[in-house]
């Protein structure tokens, strides 16, 4: 029986495994070596999106203090179309900045959520750039620049797409983290079947030509596994 990482109580544990949980908040948490569970990602996320906010209010501030002096002094001299202008370079530069830092905090927020992920599947360094690969599909990004699951615009469960996944890629999944602890030997044949380079039945150029056009890296790993 695979152990679960996190647990409500340690009561009715055995006494050997209760002692590899620590107390985690009001849970407790299996006790892993070089595990990251993103909390400080997550709370170094929070504080730049504080920061963004804080710094587009203090600079909308700003702005408007420039602009009733800039028109003020305009419309004493009359310089309405230079000031117009002037007024349009600075928010394309401001805006183009917004942008950046946007892109910034996406791409962290990705970044996060696609490791919380392949945790569900695997430890394997050497697994770990084809889940990337196959993850693409999944991970979005909203217009706030939140990743979130979703598949033809259409919000996935993170459990149902787990799931999915661990039966699709049966083959990537290391054997404790498989559906009900079942090692990836166990499984038989029918967790290759997704594999096209593996010889015998499964072996389909049609499917190799698709995988490594759309996705190289999978077909990379899909390769060293058959």
């Amino acid at each position: 029986m695979a152990l679960q990482f996190e647990v409500p109580s340690l009561e009715g544990l055995e006494e050997s495994i209760a002692a590899l949980y620590v107390a985690h908040g009001d849970v407790f948490r299996l006790s892993v070596d070089g595990l990251d569970d993103g909390a400080e990602l997550k709370e170094a996320l929070r504080k730049e999106r504080e920061l963004s906010k804080d710094s587009k209010a203090r600079s909308k501030a700003l702005e408007d203090a420039n602009r009733v002096a800039e028109e003020a002094r305009a419309t004493e001299k009359g310089e309405y179309k230079t000031l117009w202008e002037r007024e349009q370079e600075e928010k394309r530069g401001f805006q183009a900045q917004l942008e950046a830092l946007k892109q910034t905090v996406s791409e962290k927020d990705r970044g996060i959520l696609q490791a919380e992920l392949i945790a569900e599947f695997t430890n394997d360094p050497a697994r770990v750039t084809a889940w990337k690969g196959i993850l693409q599909e999944f991970i979005k990004t909203d217009e706030n620049g939140n990743a979130n699951l979703s598949q033809g615009g259409v919000d996935i469960n993170r459990a149902d797409l787990v799931g999915k996944l661990k039966t699709m890629y049966a083959f990537l999944v290391d054997g404790s983290k498989a559906e009900g602890g079942i090692s990836q030997g166990n499984k038989g044949q029918g967790a290759q079947a997704s594999n096209p380079f593996k010889k015998g039945e499964t072996f389909n150029l049609t499917k190799q030509a698709e995988l490594l056009r759309d996705n190289p890296e999978l077909a990379k790993s899909l390769k060293a596994q058959a």
